[in-house]
């Protein structure tokens, strides 16, 4: 159901039931079941609830089951937006966005209506939290229900109880200030970040994200005395601003984020919709497009653009995250106070568009800056501030703004402190540490299922088959063939590359670490399936380039780096296990070519080659390989771990692969990878492929060591530690 991809005739009761049974909580199961839903399957409302009201039955009392009920009722809620028009007739701002903005205040039934939903709603969430803070003490529990109650005086009261009992949660806090501030306790409000700042959570009452480097220094505006590079960088883009004008204001970028449109002259008030719902404050109008971040290339719309952020940022050594063009419409516009929640980011503002009006921003404390014709400033986004923009044409004014990653942390080793709510505490994607050079990695929900119960499934054929076989084998293998796509199947597992902000996808760890229709050709031929996969087992029936011809042989399910992943230095390729050079080494080769990868050298091992061992000739002179068997002792040459140690470094793109049939061995070089100082900790092997003999009598594999819940976790670790490690066949 998740996927949308379940058989029709497979119940979700059924496809479920063996994860639910795992948990004594079924409460607890079903409830976060139905977070899922109504995280990552929004449109399917009928998931989420449903779940939400099986738990519920199963047990009344669980905090979890109550909590997550609340909050998809939360998300039910209709955007409340109202403004201070005497006359309803006011002409909206002019932007891109018309059709799809809500026109409430020009329709006063439907206005009217909207506040009555939302009302109801508000008082089944208000009953579901009440029962959870009758059996829990958490301060999340109350600090949503505060959120809730609006300017009802025991908002005030369950905002303190709550900050009380989770007095180092930066998330709730800020609610708790944003919520008083609007409810016109100012006075509160100081006082609750004044005391946030004396116990150590942050360093400035105007300075409050939830990820908070303690050495960073507050200073909304840095300038040499933090790092010389940075006057010379905003010099350098303000001179070349006349260059880029034409071509960023003629480039049709998509917008990404806009406002609601609130009518000239007035002043606004948006209330979105969840557990703690937001209220924002605006006049006029504005809008923003991505040129960069997200998985998002410099768009090739602006190459004059993309040149001046690379020569001018990242050859001063910055680290690019993103970059926007930001427009907001006259006569006058506005943003009330807002920071962003991620400190360890500086923004460089540049005017684009600056026709005839005042464009200030304004940080509490500090002197306003002004935005000038062709001057470009550093500002800490995660500082209070306030934009206000007002044109005597009614002009818009553009902005380009690019964030980079501040400079301060190339100096500093600690990672940042974050203690966040339960139910809120999805930052993985906005987290920027000091130490960059690893990804990050996030395994699928496929992947995870697999990790939890690969023992018990592959036990038998008939269950093994049943779990690999649910309409999953088109998603994997065309996501495969679109491995340069930007937008892959969910059964994807993932990695976060920190330092430019980008992702990568990689095959998910899950059945025999094969193909995924391996060994279930003859239990799936048995069953009327799609052509599609029917054609899967015939294409590659005798098919020397995948290792024999059956599926259980295929490299189709592998999903490699490209071009773009794989932007450094040298490119070198190891193959302990090389074979003939038609086999792997060949079809590593030629795989990574077609992804934009031409390897500098390949190094191969290979005991027992073929009597004549051909190799085509542009490798010839950048091949090193050798008959001599592979082993495990440090320090020595046909050590494949030892020799990558000496030439490969963190600039360098290193793949290996490691299959040369003696278990013991090959354990002992994966062990030495993942040793303290080695090739995982320092960073310097990127991908790497490794065929674990693990017991597998029953599927036609004999001479195995081991079980195979070991070998996931082996290769966990491996992609834990930032290496693309792929099982290999």
């Amino acid at each position: 159901e998740l996927e949308r991809d379940l058989p029709h005739d497979l119940p979700l009761e059924e496809a479920l039931s063996d994860a639910l049974r795992q948990s004594p909580h079924w409460a607890r199961g079903r409830a976060l079941l139905a977070a899922l839903c109504e995280a990552f399957v929004p449109q399917n409302r009928s998931c989420a609830a449903y779940q939400a009201r099986i738990a519920l039955r199963l047990n009344p009392k669980d905090e979890v089951a109550l909590v997550v009920a609340a909050s998809i009722e939360a998300k039910k809620m209709p955007v409340v937006f109202d403004c201070n028009c005497e006359d309803p007739s006011l002409q909206l701002v002019p932007h891109s966005n018309l059709g799809v903005a809500p026109y409430w205040y020009r329709m006063p039934e439907a206005a009217e209506a909207a506040k009555k939903t939302r009302a109801a709603l508000r008082d089944r969430v208000v009953a579901l939290l009440r029962r959870a803070m009758d059996v829990s003490f958490r301060g999340e529990i109350r600090a949503a229900l505060a959120a809730q109650l609006g300017t009802a005086p025991e908002a005030l009261e369950l905002w303190r109880e709550a900050v009380t009992q989770a007095p180092e949660s930066r998330a709730l806090l800020n609610r708790a200030i944003h919520h008083m501030e609007s409810l016109g306790l100012a006075r509160e409000a100081k006082e609750l970040a004044a005391g946030a700042v004396k116990r150590g959570l942050w360093s400035h009452p105007d300075q409050r994200p939830h990820l908070f480097w303690p050495a960073l220094p507050f200073n909304p505006f840095p300038g040499p005395e933090l790092d010389s590079r940075l006057p010379r960088a905003a010099a350098a883009f303000a001179a070349r601003l006349e260059e880029l004008q034409t071509e960023l204001l003629r480039a049709k970028i998509p917008y990404t984020a806009h406002s609601s449109p609130c009518p000239v002259g007035a002043n606004c008030t948006e209330v979105l919709p969840g557990l703690f719902p937001r209220t924002v404050r605006y006049a006029g109008f504005w809008e923003t497009g991505l040129i960069i971040g997200r998985d998002k290339p410099c768009s090739a719309q602006i190459p004059l653009t993309c040149r001046a952020i690379k020569e001018i940022l990242e050859t001063e050594g910055f680290t690019v995250i993103a970059a926007t063009i930001s427009t907001v419409f006259g006569p006058r516009s506005s943003i009330e106070p807002h920071a962003s929640a991620v400190q360890g980011r500086l923004r460089l503002h540049c005017p684009v568009a600056l026709p005839d009006g005042a464009s200030i921003l304004e940080v509490a404390g500090n002197p306003q800056r002004r935005h000038q014709e062709g001057e470009c400033f550093w500002f800490d986004e995660s500082v209070q501030h306030k934009a206000t923009y007002s044109s005597v044409n009614n002009l818009p004014r553009t902005l380009l703004m690019i964030d980079i990653a501040h400079p301060a942390l190339e100096d500093m080793s600690g990672e940042p402190t974050m203690v966040t709510d339960p139910f809120t505490s999805r930052y993985w994607h906005t987290f920027f540490p000091a130490n960059p050079s690893k990804p990050l990695y996030a395994s699928s929900p496929l992947e995870e299922e697999w990790l939890q119960h690969a023992q018990n499934w592959t036990r038998s054929p008939w269950v093994f088959c049943t779990k690999m076989k649910a309409k999953m084998l088109d998603q994997w293998l065309d996501g495969v063939e679109a491995s340069l796509a930007k937008e892959h199947p969910a059964i994807f597992s993932l990695f976060w590359e920190r330092s430019s902000n980008t992702l990568q996808w990689i095959e998910p760890l899950a059945g025999a670490l094969r193909h995924p229709a391996a060994f279930c050709e003859s239990y799936w031929r048995r069953v009327p399936e799609p052509l599609r996969w029917k054609k899967s087992f015939q294409e590659h029936q005798g098919d020397p380039g995948h290792k024999g011809g059956s599926l259980d042989m295929s490299l189709d399910y592998l999903f490699l780096s490209n071009a773009a992943w794989a932007d450094k230095g040298r490119r070198l390729l190891f193959d302990a296990g090389a074979n003939a050079f038609n086999t792997s080494l060949g079809w590593l080769a030629d795989a990574y070519r077609k992804n934009g990868i031409i390897f500098d050298h390949l190094w191969g091992w290979e005991v027992n080659p073929p009597p004549t061992y051909c190799v085509p000739t542009e490798w010839i002179s950048r091949l090193s390989f050798s008959t001599e068997p592979v082993v495990a002792t440090q320090g020595v040459p046909n050590n494949p771990v030892h020799l990558m140690e000496q030439l490969c470094s963190p600039e360098d793109f290193c793949v290996f692969k490691l299959d040369i049939d003696e278990p013991r061995i090959e354990r002992e070089l994966v062990a030495q990878i993942l040793r303290p100082g080695g090739l995982a900790e320092r960073g310097v092997l990127d991908e790497f492929f490794w065929e674990d003999h693990f017991a597998f009598e029953r599927y036609g594999l004999y001479g195995g060591e081991g079980e195979i819940q070991d070998t996931y976790q082996v290769l966990l670790a491996l992609r834990k530690q930032g290496i693309r490690a792929h099982a290999w066949p």
